[in-house]
């Protein structure tokens, strides 16, 4: 984090978070832990969703208590920690349970457009092409789930 001069100067609540998701985005697994072991333990503690990315970047397993409160997250609707599982188990090679981790990581936090890509190589089908037809309106840009005409669609870029 130090290394990059905008996550390095970034402000606000959630730069933290912002600088792992960049992390975990530009470097894979290897950077983000990189990244989390250089922000203090408290910090990381602190926020969930930042506590619940940090388990991608760690090598070898999680404490059994720490994946416990994330299940019980992701079985109560939380994004971010069904992203993680997924990508765990995908990690473990148990595309079954990615797939039903990832179904439920597709809107609610900044990597849905990974989950999206990472389920749809997963599984096809009509129920995935109606999952990405709703990612669809939440996140239009994210090439997986791209209509006909590409991200921007038949009438040009959609948002800002």
């Amino acid at each position: 984090m130090a290394n990059d001069p905008l996550l390095a100067t970034a402000v606000g609540p959630e730069r933290r978070l912002v600088a792992a998701r960049v992390a975990l985005a530009r470097g894979g697994t290897a950077e983000l832990g990189s990244t989390v072991r250089a922000i203090p333990t408290a910090l990381v503690l602190f926020d969930p969703d930042l506590r619940a990315l940090a388990f991608l970047g760690r090598e070898g397993g999680a404490p059994r208590a720490e994946r416990s409160e994330m299940e019980h997250r992701a079985d109560h609707g939380d994004p971010v920690a069904a992203y993680v599982l997924g990508r765990l188990a995908e990690r473990a090679s148990d595309n079954r349970q990615a797939a039903r981790r990832l179904e439920k990581a597709l809107v609610g936090h900044g990597d849905t457009c990974d989950a999206a890509t990472r389920l749809r190589a997963l599984r096809s089908g009509e129920g995935v092409t109606r999952l990405l037809r709703e990612l669809r309106t939440h996140d239009a840009r994210c090439p997986v789930v791209a209509g006909p005409s590409g991200p921007s669609g038949p009438s040009g870029p959609s948002g800002p």
